[in-house]
This record gives structure tokens, C-alpha cells and sequence, in this order.
């Protein structure tokens, strides 16, 4: 949708522990998620002002809060990460004929995939800046 981004990945980061980072900056701000501290991420707006935002806050929205299985202070991203409880609970309620509007479908899975196969030749080709093509059917 005429975004940019940069991936920068190493499995060599002298003194990261455990360095997943995701950064996004945008007309009207950023944000920084660390897997350091996942149930936090924090927002900078363009004014200057930041803002900590945790896991089981009361703003969050109504999509945050239907996913927020542990009260606040507890390793929500932990737990969920490994238990893929969300996942589950939105299968299940497709399939009880219920709405499930956060279900990752086939396109999600195309595009994974699409991203990996990109990625994968890309890297062995050492082709450096790849554009990723929108792809409808599998790599």
C-alpha cells in the first residue's frame, strides 16, 4: 500500500538477550514493542509526548480487551505465545458459527508464505533489497 519498511535481523547481538524489537513510525508517531518487556509497548506521538502502554489497561480497545486473558503485572505474552489460547478460542467460535473477525485466514497464510519463500531465495541468491510481491496463490 506504498509502505516502506527495513528488516534488520542477526542471531549475533553482543549483550541482547533476547533482541525481538518491532519499531513503527508513521505520520503521527512510533511505537517500540521489545520482547524484553511484552506486555508493554511504548508511543511516541509527533508532539513529543510518550506514553507507556500495558497489558490489561483499562484504555484499551475493545479488541485488545477481548484478548487479555491475565490482569495486569502477569507474562501475558509469555503464556499466549506458547499457548496460542487466542488462536483457539477464535476457532472454536468459527466453528460454533460465531464471529471470529481476528482468525488469520488462507490469504494470511499465502502472504506468510510468500514472505518466507521471498526471504529464503532472496537470501541464498544474496540479493540484497527484495521487493515482496503480493502473491494469490502459494510460492
Amino acid at each position: 500500500m506504498g509502505s516502506r519498511g527495513v528488516l534488520l535481523a542477526s542471531q549475533i547481538e553482543v549483550g541482547e538477550l533476547n533482541g525481538l524489537r518491532i519499531s513503527i513510525y508513521g505520520e503521527t508517531g512510533g511505537m517500540l514493542w521489545r520482547a524484553e518487556e511484552p506486555n508493554s509497548f511504548t508511543r511516541h506521538r509527533i508532539d513529543g509526548t510518550t506514553e507507556i502502554v500495558r497489558a490489561a489497561n483499562a484504555s484499551l480497545g475493545a479488541d485488545a480487551k477481548a484478548r487479555t486473558r491475565t490482569p495486569g503485572g502477569h507474562p501475558e505474552g509469555y503464556l499466549e505465545a506458547f499457548a496460542f489460547a487466542n488462536l483457539y478460542r477464535d476457532f472454536a467460535a468459527l466453528l460454533r458459527g460465531e464471529l471470529a473477525p481476528l482468525l488469520p485466514g488462507i490469504e494470511d497464510g499465502l502472504r506468510g508464505m510468500a514472505f518466507i519463500h521471498t526471504a529464503v531465495h532472496a537470501s541464498r541468491d544474496r540479493a540484497g533489497w527484495t521487493r515482496l510481491e503480493a502473491k494469490r496463490t502459494a510460492p
